[in-house]
């Protein structure tokens, strides 16, 4: 399928995790803590719900358990979804109907994420694994692009909580990390043609994270094992 990196999407400002939201904002959900309450996915995921019947959504639920659960190295951090409704992208795709919006991924060993090196490398290694993947998906069908966005961990942040309630930290704090933002578009000519191409994108974003996943789990075998055989 057709994957690119999309300078124009990354967010420079600075988000927290776990993001809760400020006074003006009340009416949004805040982070919920997939891991520890998967049941709430359907519940908490409002952009979703009108479409809850859809195969798509029932496997993005899936997807995002599966992500958040015990076998997983990752989690994810936020989502977006909109559609189906009028094509926009009538360069990259000639059919009538799109939906679209995005997924936020990180390591779920958060120092993973504040170091550039290793962040570099669940970019790339997820942006391969789904370049790879579904060949016969084509661009005026899917499209996935791939952004970062600049991240203030507050779990590992030496920063502090001001009395207006602003996270407060230094440039050098070691909190200070990114997310991987997959932004997906599906195509179609109906409705239905808009949710099985959508479908496919979620499958082969839940494979991509499974690769990766699993290179994680082999990575982190072999450092133990190379520290061990050195002690």
């Amino acid at each position: 399928m057709h994957v690119y990196y999309d300078e124009n999407r990354e967010y420079n400002e600075v988000r927290l995790h776990p993001y809760q939201p400020n006074a003006a904002e009340a009416s949004q959900a805040g982070f919920v803590d997939f891991k520890a309450e998967p049941y709430r996915i359907p519940e908490v995921l409002e952009d979703f719900r009108p479409y809850a019947s859809e195969p798509a959504v029932q496997t993005f639920y899936s997807m995002l358990r599966w992500i958040n659960g015990p076998e997983s190295e990752l989690e994810s951090a936020d989502c977006l979804f909109r559609g189906p409704e009028q094509n926009s992208s009538t360069r990259t795709s000639h059919h009538a109907l799109q939906a679209h919006g995005r997924l936020c991924l990180m390591f779920r060993h958060l120092p993973g994420n504040c170091h550039a090196e290793s962040f570099d490398w669940l970019l790339t290694r997820l942006g391969t694994a789904l370049n790879f993947m579904d060949t016969e998906l084509v661009m005026s069908e899917a499209v996935i692009g791939f952004s970062k966005s600049r991240t203030l961990f507050t779990e590992i942040s030496n920063g502090t909580v001001r009395a207006d309630g602003q996270f407060e930290s230094d440039r050098d704090d070691p909190g200070h990390g990114n997310q991987v933002t997959l932004w997906f578009w599906a195509f179609g000519d109906t409705e239905a043609a808009v949710f099985a191409n959508l479908d496919r994108i979620f499958s082969n974003i839940w494979a991509a994270c499974r690769i990766t996943s699993d290179a994680i789990t082999q990575g982190n075998r072999l450092a133990r094992e190379a520290a061990s055989r050195g002690a």
